[in-house]
């Protein structure tokens, strides 16, 4: 199968499985199902696709791109710390895995120190030598990718009012949380879409240009 077809195919299989939980919750929930309690079953899926995004955020900063992507390997460690952050949020390590107060406090700490690490990374990743570190960023700023996430922050400033019930909406839990995992799952899918964009291609110097046009399969080869 073709890179570019199982991609593809990758990316569908996720929004199939999104949206088919989402209409399984929203069922269960509608039959009776009390989804939205503490450390319930609407938490918990979550705190499983934040895991899931900040993962993949992580390999896409590993991985995926070559050492002239400063914004974009940025970006991706800055979410991986961000998520990391959203998780430890979400979970409740006494409640969930039996932790005494000094532990989870423990915990707490780890976790702040790792995405405090993280941040300073993402700094380093961004402003490290470059001449095109403006471009690369206008490019991310207009990407798909930057798209699910504004989408999530838009997302999640709506599962807000449902919480408080302001704006002359209905007070409820259960969309809160359902309007939450919604957001989460845009920023996993913008993980997805983060390794597949071309958001910046390598500009050639006029050195390289001329060269190019005096040597076609060296410039080819260069300008790759």
């Amino acid at each position: 199968m073709p890179k570019r077809t199982s991609r593809l195919f990758t990316h569908k299989l996720a929004d199939a499985l999104m949206l088919g939980a989402i209409a399984v919750f929203i069922i269960l929930h509608l039959n009776g199902a009390n989804l939205s309690k503490e450390n319930g079953v609407l938490e918990n899926a979550q705190v499983f696709v934040i895991l899931c995004g900040a993962l993949t955020y992580l390999l896409r900063a590993l991985i995926n791109f070559g050492a002239p992507y400063r914004a974009i390997q940025a970006y991706a460690i800055f979410m991986t710390a961000f998520l990391f952050a959203g998780a430890a949020r979400e979970l409740s390590f006494g409640k969930v895995f039996g932790f005494e107060p000094q532990v989870v406090d423990g915990v707490k700490y780890v976790v702040a120190a790792l995405v405090v690490g993280l941040l300073l990374v993402t700094l380093w990743a961004y402003f490290r030598p470059t001449q095109s570190r403006w471009q690369q960023t206008k490019d991310l700023l207009r990407s798909r990718t930057l798209l699910h996430f504004y989408a999530a922050f838009l997302i999640f400033g709506i599962a807000g009012i449902f919480e408080k019930g302001d704006f002359g909406m209905i007070k409820s839990v259960f969309l809160e949380e359902l309007l939450e995992l919604t957001c989460f799952m845009a920023l996993l899918r913008g993980a997805l879409l983060l390794g597949c964009e071309r958001l910046w291609k390598p500009r050639m110097d006029a050195s390289t240009a001329a060269n190019a046009l005096q040597h076609p399969s060296e410039g080819a080869a260069t300008s790759r």
